[in-house]
C-alpha cells in the first residue's frame, strides 16, 4: 500500500446514476479513471495487472447513495484483497491512502527477504488503531486467512518475489560490479528508478529496501515516492 492522488472533479456520470433506482457506479469512466489513478494495481497488496478486478467501495456503503456514488469513496482492488477486508470487525477503520494526511510509507514499513517460503513482515509505526488495523489487513493478505486465501496469499507471494529479484539484483549490480562503463551504470541507474516508481508493483517493499541502507538511500532517497 502507497499514497495515491485520486483526479478530479468526479466523472459526471455519477451524479447522473445516482438518481436512478438501480444506478451503476462503474458508469461511464469510472473504471478507466481509478485503474489510471491505482496505476493498475491492487490499493492493498499492490499487485498490477490484476485479472480479478473490482471497484470497491473504501467505507461500507451499506446502501447508502452517497456512499455508494461517492468518487472519493471509489478504489481499485483485487478480489483477494476484498474478500479478506470484508471483515469490517477485524479490519474497520483503515488508512485511507488517498488521504495526504495518512503517511503510509512513513507509519507502516513493508519488509521482505527473498528466501523459500518466506513471508513478508508489515510492522506499525505507529500505535493509533488506523495504522494497526491497516498491517493487520495488508500482512493477513499476504499470509492468508482461510486454507483457500492462504493458497492465494502463496501465489501472491511468488509474484511479489519475482518482482524483487530482478529488482535486488539491479542494486547488487550498481553497488558491487566495478566493470560497468559510465554508460552501462546510467542504464542500471535509469532501471532501478524505474523499479521505484509509484506505477510498479509492489512499490512499498521496495522503498523501505532502500530505507534500511544509508547507502541506498543517499543515492536513490529523490526517487522515492512519498
Amino acid at each position: 500500500m502507497i499514497n495515491i492522488v485520486k483526479s478530479q472533479p468526479a466523472p459526471l456520470c455519477l451524479s447522473v446514476e445516482k438518481e436512478k433506482n438501480n444506478g451503476d457506479y462503474k458508469c461511464g469512466e469510472v473504471l478507466e479513471r481509478i485503474q489510471n489513478d491505482f496505476h493498475n494495481k491492487c490499493y492493498i497488496c499492490e499487485d498490477k495487472d490484476i485479472t480479478s478486478i473490482n471497484v470497491e467501495h473504501f467505507e461500507p456503503h451499506q446502501n447508502n447513495k452517497e456512499k455508494l456514488f461517492d468518487w472519493n469513496n471509489l478504489f481499485y482492488a483485487c478480489q483477494h484483497c476484498i474478500n479478506i477486508k470484508n471483515d469490517l470487525e477485524k479490519y474497520h477503520p483503515l488508512l485511507n491512502c488517498t488521504n495526504e494526511n495518512h503517511k503510509i510509507l512513513d507509519w507502516i514499513k513493508f519488509e521482505y527477504e527473498i528466501m523459500p517460503l518466506g513471508e513478508p513482515k508489515i510492522i506499525a509505526l505507529q500505535t493509533d488503531e488506523l495504522t494497526q488495523k491497516t498491517v493487520t489487513l495488508i500482512q493477513d493478505v499476504f499470509t492468508g486467512t482461510t486454507p483457500l486465501k492462504t493458497l492465494e496469499a502463496r501465489n501472491l507471494r511468488r509474484k511479489l518475489e519475482k518482482e524483487m529479484r530482478p529488482f535486488l539484483n539491479d542494486l547488487f549490480e550498481y553497488f558491487s560490479d566495478d566493470t560497468f562503463s559510465e554508460e552501462e551504470k546510467t542504464i542500471l541507474k535509469l532501471r532501478i528508478i524505474r523499479r521505484l516508481s509509484i506505477k510498479s508493483a509492489f512499490t512499498a517493499f521496495k522503498v523501505w529496501y532502500i530505507n534500511k541502507n544509508s547507502v541506498y538511500l543517499q543515492e536513490f532517497s529523490q526517487y522515492l515516492p512519498s
